[in-house]
């Protein structure tokens, strides 16, 4: 079986206040193209790893109807996992009242994964922003005869990060095929570990400093049962040259960033704790009509 995943489109109608173009018609131009993607890689299966959309509710007709013509015309079904942004709280009960929730309910070719959803050859299963990741790899999972697959939103990653992550090599093998994540939209590297595949090819989405010079892209795996997957990515080509998404300010913005020595980094630190006030010894100062 062959699929394509891509993750982390944002799909919203605001424009981000560092983005030049028509932001919103932006992210449907390049899901328009993973979709196209898809169909000259004749792939079998299409899987999303969370925060299609931007947020739980999505107040703008426009975009979100492309957002199901281009997923609902395909031939192709797409398989998704929800992301913190469309549901409110990591609450599980806000998803059947959410945008996400519509769009798989009227998309007509799309589905949330819920269990296990055995596509014969292969066994796709679930981790949402709602789920604690450690569940899924309390177990054994592997099943004679099939590739088992974990698509999960959550902060994995291959090497630690300044804020918490699950590092792949610190995961339980437990025999999942392949793993594919999505939130920490910087990606990395396919890699194996244990005899588990992890892939995240990184967001499509670009709103930051970091995401400025980071070029979008979907992966493509094959997958044979009782063998190594094949992973490749494939970066987008409908994708706006930094200077003309974000202004050329904004890029002297990340260049003033990237220069940034320890030293004044802990200089900065220092400069917002003593600045820092107590909420609490403040209320009590006009208490007391200090």
């Amino acid at each position: 079986m062959k699929l394509l995943f891509y993750t982390d489109v944002h799909i919203t109608g605001h424009v981000p206040e560092h983005r030049l173009d028509d932001y919103p018609q932006s992210l449907l131009a390049k899901l328009e193209e993973i979709y196209q993607i898809a169909q000259k890689e004749k792939v079998d299966v299409i899987v999303c790893g969370g925060d299609l959309l931007n947020s739980h509710k999505l107040y703008s007709y426009e975009v979100l109807n492309r957002a199901m013509h281009i997923i609902g015309n395909s031939p192709i079904k797409t398989w998704l996992v929800a992301g913190q942004h469309e549901i409110l709280g990591y609450n599980r009960e806000s998803y059947g009242d959410s945008a996400l929730a519509f769009l798989v309910r009227w998309c007509g070719n799309a589905e949330l994964i819920d269990g296990r959803i055995d596509l014969g050859e292969v066994i796709l299963c679930a981790s949402h922003a709602w789920d604690d990741l450690n569940n899924a790899f309390a177990n054994e999972v592997k099943e004679a005869g099939k590739a088992v697959v974990l698509v999960a939103h959550a902060l994995i990653s291959k090497e630690p990060h300044v804020f918490s992550v699950f590092e792949t090599c610190k995961l339980p093998a437990c025999g999942y095929t392949l793993v594919l994540s999505g939130d920490l939209h910087c990606g990395y590297p396919p890699h194996i570990i244990n005899g588990t595949a992890f892939c995240n090819p990184g967001a499509i989405a670009r709103t930051n400093i970091r995401d400025a010079k980071r070029e979008p892209a979907v992966a493509i795996i094959e997958l044979i049962p009782d063998h190594k997957p094949r992973l490749k990515t494939i970066k987008l080509q409908n994708i706006l040259p930094p200077e003309e998404a974000f202004g050329e300010s904004f890029l002297e913005e990340i260049q003033t960033h990237t220069k940034l020595g320890a030293e004044v980094f802990v200089s900065e630190v220092e400069s917002m704790r003593s600045q820092q006030v107590d909420i609490f010894e403040r209320s009590e100062e006009r208490r007391v009509g200090k």
